[in-house]
């Protein structure tokens, strides 16, 4: 009579399974998230113009037009931060599929960051984003970002509230509907948003467009102000207290600045 030895079977099928069910989410992860894709971009039709820029193949914009817009944007947030301390991944695109795949959701850009040993920018730009605003709007995300999670193994938690992130990247986009005229009439009107109420994306990103609207402005004129107040060197060193204790609110209304 022949004896199954329980112990080898056990021995080889639970480390056969781990390895199956390792496979099948790392499988998950690279096709059906936009991590993965951020991961494998170069793999999927997307050219490096240069070091950390893709574009898809059929992009109606030449070579030469993404990189003019890419440099004057990321002057201009170099300008603003005095040095920069990463470079995120780019990623532009007009195929809606991809972009889709990547978590758009019909807006003209948006900033990706990945936090595990230090934070990983992705910034994805559609057609409608492909401008020197946008970019610069995006770009001062990714730094705002890399300067806050910097040094983290990792983080699920934000460590701003969301009318601050937008505040700070509206401080290097320049269209019109943001300007200083738009931001001096909505501090007038009778219902101006309050911010403790928008540190959420679903709290600022409402379907209203025109409250949506006020929310950006509301958020861009109050981090102006503060920055007027005390500086951009007090704006780096409240960064850097953020980063470093983890507390916005005590920060950023300490009265010692």
């Amino acid at each position: 009579m022949k004896v199954i030895n329980m112990q080898k079977i056990k021995s080889f099928v639970f480390p056969a399974l781990g390895v199956l069910c390792l496979g099948a989410a790392l499988t998950w992860v690279f096709c059906f998230t936009s991590l993965g894709w951020f991961w494998t971009i170069s793999w999927r039709g997307y050219t490096e113009l240069t070091d950390g820029v893709y574009v898809n193949e059929d992009f109606q914009h030449s070579k030469q037009d993404v990189l003019k817009v890419l440099e004057e944007a990321e002057k201009r947030v170099e300008n603003f931060w005095g040095k920069l301390t990463g470079k995120p991944t780019i990623i532009i695109s007009d195929d809606e599929k991809d972009l889709c795949q990547m978590g758009w959701t019909g807006n003209p850009a948006l900033t990706t960051t990945v936090v595990f040993f230090g934070a990983h920018n992705y910034v994805l730009i559609s057609p409608d984003g492909f401008n020197v605003d946008v970019a610069a709007h995006e770009l001062t995300h990714a730094e705002l970002h890399r300067r806050l999670y910097q040094g983290r193994i990792f983080s699920f938690s934000q460590s701003v509230p969301l009318w601050f992130d937008e505040g700070v990247a509206l401080q290097n986009d320049w269209r019109e509907i943001y300007d200083l005229e738009a931001c001096s009439a909505a501090a007038e009107m009778e219902a101006t948003p309050d911010l403790d109420a928008l540190e959420t994306p679903e709290q600022f990103y409402v379907s209203d467009p025109q409250i949506r609207h006020n929310n950006y402005v509301a958020s861009k004129q109050e981090v102006s102000g503060w920055i007027l107040e005390h500086g951009m060197e007090g704006f780096i060193r409240l960064i850097d207290q953020i980063r470093i204790e983890g507390d916005f609110r005590s920060a950023y209304y300490d009265e010692t600045w």
